[in-house]
């Protein structure tokens, strides 16, 4: 049976959907909460952790395990602050609020991504959490290998990464 689908963003998905998934076999996926969280609105950590909360009590009606993802999408970086997203993301990881770390990876290839690539591997080599990449089908094979040469530097375990919005073949 299938377990996880990360491409899922509960937010953004109605009872019925969640009927038909429960219907079809699905048993559990990754929530990711950084997709529709605004930083400039408040307090970035109250934002995210209340979220992660309301989503896993709206998701108990189903017979889901959920594992909630916290991070920072390369697609979100502009509007993060390095300071805050520290704070945020080892809160979430202390806190054990969050089970998976990401969705985190490369968008165009900038060096910031790089960095904050990094930043979010190493977390995850340090709470021994998994970590979800953001590998769209059209990343270059460079910027695909220069990610997991990153997360084998570091010493992140390939057992400890999942991939997202990646084309099977992609992957060796």
């Amino acid at each position: 049976r299938p377990f996880f689908d990360a491409y899922l963003c509960s937010l953004h998905l109605d009872d019925e959907t969640f009927n038909h998934l429960a219907s079809f076999g699905l048993i559990g996926f990754i929530n990711c909460i950084d997709e529709s969280l605004h930083p400039e609105a408040g307090d970035i950590l109250a934002g995210m952790e209340a979220l992660a909360t309301a989503q896993k009590k709206r998701l108990e009606r189903w017979p889901f395990q959920i594992k909630t993802a916290a991070g920072v999408h390369p697609g979100n970086i502009p509007r993060w602050g390095w300071p805050d997203l520290d704070r945020c993301l080892d809160d979430a990881c202390v806190n054990h609020w969050a089970d998976v770390l990401g969705p985190m990876g490369i968008a165009k290839g900038h060096e910031l991504e790089f960095d904050l690539l990094e930043r979010q591997l190493r977390r995850a080599a340090r709470f021994q959490m998994p970590a979800l990449l953001h590998v769209p089908s059209q990343t270059s094979p460079d910027l695909l290998k220069r990610m997991l040469n990153i997360a084998e530097g570091i010493g992140l375990p390939p057992h400890q990464m999942l991939f997202q919005n990646t084309a099977p073949d992609a992957i060796e």
